[in-house]
């Protein structure tokens, strides 16, 4: 939405003024896979509370990626959609605790950083994510869920998938638990992108008020904000 949080309510402002509808591309919000994640998280399936690990690592192909006085990088550009489902999932931030460092001497500030997000609700979302990465070097992602009932998995990785399963039209997660158990849940396959620019048009043309607000996209940068300071200062950063 922006680099601060004084421009992003002066938006918001704006747009109430001139009694105009204002939306932020949180495309996440139209995840089949991620709304899927959230009705298992939210079932209790996990039990609480629940640590929602993430990591990845790259280089992305346009340098000004790299450059965080233009958008911020991996943790904020990137990870602005984590921060926005993650407060839609486990509820309100309490705290943020962050390390940044910087990989490519390219690169205008931190290319790289692990974060931890510390819910009111006692869960808490941990991501590493690097962008400095020499070009086409490979890295291993994590993308997953634990909980005191077992671990929630991205994808069938179930013994035995379901009569009826079909890769190609569905995903699935894979819950498994005490004693071998398993549970596999799936969802249809949709295009996340094609379906939020459905619910935009279409919301403006009735003149109603799309999903993604400006208060959820400041939400969302207040939290990738204070995990870019919590990374330079190396400490604590309370919401």
């Amino acid at each position: 939405m922006a680099m601060k949080l004084a421009d992003a309510r002066r938006m918001t402002a704006a747009a109430d003024k001139a009694g105009v509808r204002l939306t932020i591309g949180q495309v996440r919000r139209f995840c089949p896979e991620w709304a899927k994640m959230k009705q298992i998280v939210q079932s209790g399936t996990l039990g609480s509370p629940v640590i929602w690990r993430f990591a990845a690592g790259g280089r992305p192909a346009n340098p000004w990626f790299r450059d965080e006085t233009k958008g911020g990088g991996p943790l904020l550009d990137g990870a602005i959609h984590n921060y926005d489902f993650a407060l839609q999932m486990l509820g309100p931030v309490d705290s943020v605790q962050a390390s940044s460092a910087q990989f490519d001497k390219t690169s205008v500030g931190a290319d790289t950083a692990s974060a931890i997000l510390n819910f009111a609700s006692g869960a808490q979302h941990s991501l590493i994510w690097s962008w400095g990465m020499a070009p086409g070097a490979p890295s291993a992602s994590l993308n997953d869920l634990i909980g005191p009932k077992g671990s929630l998995q991205f994808g069938m990785t179930a013994s035995t998938p379901p009569k009826g399963f079909d890769g190609s039209k569905q995903g699935a997660f894979t819950f498994k638990g005490a004693k071998g158990k398993e549970r596999v849940f799936t969802y249809k396959r949709r295009d996340m992108f094609l379906d939020q620019a459905k619910h935009v048009v279409n919301c403006f043309d009735k003149g109603e008020q799309p999903l993604v607000t400006g208060a959820d996209a400041m939400a969302a940068l207040e939290v990738g904000l204070a995990v870019l300071k919590s990374g330079k200062a190396r400490r604590t950063i309370s919401l």
